[in-house]
């Protein structure tokens, strides 16, 4: 119905006037930013707002074009008012605890009650059953089933057996020397007087090189040694070593290594940084720097900025809500925020359906209606 090529829309615009009357508090039947085509609720708290009506037409029918502005924050209730709602709320707080604990002490005993009364009547039933009292004839499926719990029993024992007599099994282990694949011999080391697979000794690196590796931490990084000597000479060529990575880089290290490596840097001296000047609402300005009034400046037209309206939160809408919204209001609709006072029914009370004496704010409502928007 909202979209803008709908016939329902085309339909309104044809129309010369059209208004909306919206409830803005106790309707039942659809919240104001409903009825209102509102992105706003600025009604939902009506105590924190100052609501203006139009004239002539208090306390019911509101101006649109300034709704509401905003109160003057309220004194707390005195401690009497407090001590009185209080005293008003304390027979509802007392007797609460009592009307729950007794429902709960009768329900309690009506349920234990019928509980041992039913288990009396079932203890019964299965007397009759058993001496065949019952209409039932029970002897010609009492022995099928015995047997089938004979055989059950002994079943269970068999398999009891069967388990011990796995559980009392050990593991095998490959002979020395033999692997998965056959034909592939395992190397075997000895350590302690064992002989262990190699794949399964728990043994150091070196072990299976002969040859150790010392590593040395140097403020420049890591680095390996040249290869043991023998009798003063080196076994292997001299390699030329690669710039090590320096240690204030290396995330694994801690601190201190860190802080060891700052005077090892290049010579460079470190560039100077300059603070920035932070301009603080606490600074002062200088006589210069203040904005000076031009001589030409008259007080008399000098007209004060209005105070502004009072800005309330978009309601968290659909987006297709929002869209309605604003085909809505291409329409063209005068909207009248609405407050009913002496009914809680508003819906109903706006309209007058029926010859209430607290529907009589309604009145008010149909004679705006007739005295500003309807026309023949």
């Amino acid at each position: 119905m909202a979209d803008p090529d709908s016939i329902f829309l085309k339909g309104l615009r044809k129309f010369q006037r059209k208004t909306a009357y919206a409830n803005i508090v106790n309707d039942r039947s659809a919240v104001f930013y409903s009825t209102g085509i509102s992105r706003i609720d600025p009604f939902a708290d009506t105590d924190a707002v100052n609501v203006n009506y139009i004239r002539g037409y208090a306390p019911v029918i509101i101006n649109p074009d300034n709704p509401v502005s905003m109160a003057a924050p309220k004194p707390g209730p005195s401690f009497w008012s407090k001590l009185q709602s209080l005293l008003y709320k304390l027979p509802k707080l007392v007797a609460m605890p009592f009307l729950v604990a007794a429902g709960f002490t009768i329900g309690l005993s009506i349920f234990l009650v019928n509980g041992f009364i039913q288990a009396m009547k079932s203890n019964h039933r299965v007397k009759l059953h058993e001496t065949g009292k019952a209409g039932v004839s029970i002897g010609s499926y009492r022995i099928p089933m015995f047997v089938q719990s004979i055989q059950e029993n002994v079943q269970s024992a068999v398999d009891d057996v069967f388990e011990d007599m796995n559980h009392l099994e050990h593991q095998d282990y490959l002979a020395s020397g033999e692997s998965e694949k056959a034909g592939t011999a395992t190397p075997v080391i000895e350590q302690g007087g064992f002989k262990l697979p190699m794949m399964h000794a728990p043994i150091a690196a070196d072990v299976y090189t002969k040859q150790k590796v010392p590593v040395e931490m140097t403020h420049s990084g890591f680095e390996n040694p040249e290869a043991e000597t023998s009798g003063g000479k080196s076994k292997s060529k001299s390699q030329k070593k690669r710039p090590a990575k320096p240690l204030r880089d290396d995330p694994t290290l801690g601190n201190g290594a860190r802080k060891n490596t700052q005077n090892d840097t290049s010579n460079s001296k470190p560039a100077k940084v300059r603070r920035p000047e932070l301009s603080t609402p606490g600074r002062m300005l200088s006589s210069s720097s203040l904005p000076t009034i031009s001589s030409d400046f008259n007080a008399d037209e000098f007209t004060p900025l209005k105070p502004k309206r009072p800005e309330f939160p978009i309601l968290a809408l659909a987006p297709y809500q929002f869209t309605i919204i604003e085909n809505l209001d291409t329409v063209g609709f005068r909207k009248y925020p609405v407050y009913i006072h002496d009914d809680p029914h508003s819906h109903a009370a706006m309209i007058c359906r029926n010859p209430k004496p607290t529907f009589h704010e309604g009145k008010l409502v149909i004679s705006h209606w007739l005295d500003n928007e309807f026309d023949l």
